[in-house]
């Protein structure tokens, strides 16, 4: 199920992996509340963003949580490419609650941007 962005103070931080921002430096991704629970459980895997410019790094690691969930994927997508099935998976009521919610700042470029999840590593059976 995909995610979308949201302006509001409900966020996760997302701070990226050593070695791929300078130390000292984060980044900040912002989940709505009614999503942060299904990115952590795995069930929520991507997200629509309205920007500029792409803000994160395919490849690139985020610490969400406990865990992390790495980009795999960024796609560059038109308003007609937003179905109301997609909205619903993001957990919205539909295409305009999505829209408000991911439409915010100067932004005009869309993307469907897809992750997956990274459990910590004492979910995943090592040491944390």
């Amino acid at each position: 199920m995909p995610v979308a962005c949201c302006p509001f103070p409900a966020t996760i931080r997302v701070n990226s992996d050593k070695g791929r921002q300078p130390l000292g430096q984060e980044q900040l991704m912002v989940f709505a509340k009614r999503q942060r629970e299904g990115v952590t459980r795995g069930e929520i895997t991507s997200t629509i963003r309205i920007w500029t410019s792409p803000h994160v790094k395919v490849g690139g690691r985020y610490k969400v949580g406990d865990g992390e969930i790495e980009v795999e994927s960024i796609t560059p997508i038109g308003m007609p490419d937003i179905t109301p099935e997609m909205a619903r998976e993001q957990g919205f009521l539909g295409v305009l609650d999505l829209l408000k919610t991911a439409k915010h700042g100067n932004g005009d470029n869309i993307y469907l941007i897809r992750f997956f999840y990274i459990p910590p590593k004492r979910e995943r059976g090592g040491r944390g």
